[in-house]
């Protein structure tokens, strides 16, 4: 269970938990991409660009009313 998640009655929010996990596997990826002995700068990019995209969501993401 990540520390996000709790035991209790509480309604959560699963886009956010699943936008965090998304984010966390792309941070990986784009980790893996740059220690790899030939470097993609499109593939970087392209990367970079999405992780940029899922962290202002992250921001930005309001819980449904409800929630």
């Amino acid at each position: 269970m990540r520390y996000f998640e709790t035991m209790a009655h509480s309604k959560t929010d699963r886009a956010l938990i699943d936008l965090r996990d998304q984010r966390d596997d792309m941070s990986i990826r784009l980790n893996i991409l740059q220690d790899g002995d030939v470097i993609d700068p499109a593939a970087l990019g392209t990367l970079k660009r999405k992780l940029g995209i899922l962290d202002w969501r992250i921001a930005n993401h309001e819980a449904p009313i409800d929630a």
